[in-house]
């Protein structure tokens, strides 16, 4: 993994406890990135670190909740110590509102904007490569 065409890269990737967000999460180590595995159940994110690990790659998994801007700086700020500042963010994590937009509780709509819209764009610059 360390000749890939991502090597020397670190990504973030939130919502990598499982689906899309695991898929990236292994498809970006397989390419030479090292990983921040992040996803709301620390578990599920340390499961998707192991899998890349297992499979040759670097990971870090670090839980916490894209819809607190102090969980996405602690997120960010653990994997810019572990691997560097950040070369890729993958925003993966999402929750899905079922309900008709006229009948969604104010506290499930302003969920869907907070993880969907702002999720991670709170991360401090410091940690991100321009």
């Amino acid at each position: 993994m360390a000749g890939g065409r991502l090597a020397g890269k670190v990504a973030l990737v939130t919502g990598a406890g499982s689906g899309m967000g695991a898929a990236a999460a292994l498809a970006l180590a397989l390419a030479g990135a090292r990983v921040a595995a992040a996803d709301l159940h620390a578990a599920a994110a340390e499961a998707t670190a192991r899998t890349i690990g297992e499979a040759g790659g670097e990971a870090l998994a670090v839980g916490g909740d894209v819809a607190r801007p102090a969980d996405v700086r602690r997120r960010v700020d653990a994997a810019a110590d572990r691997f560097g500042l950040l070369d890729i963010l993958a925003c993966i994590a999402g929750v899905l509102c079922s309900s008709a937009i006229c009948s969604t509780a104010e506290e499930e709509w302003d969920l869907v904007l907070d993880v969907n819209l702002k999720g991670s764009s709170s991360a401090p610059r410091r940690s991100c490569r321009r």
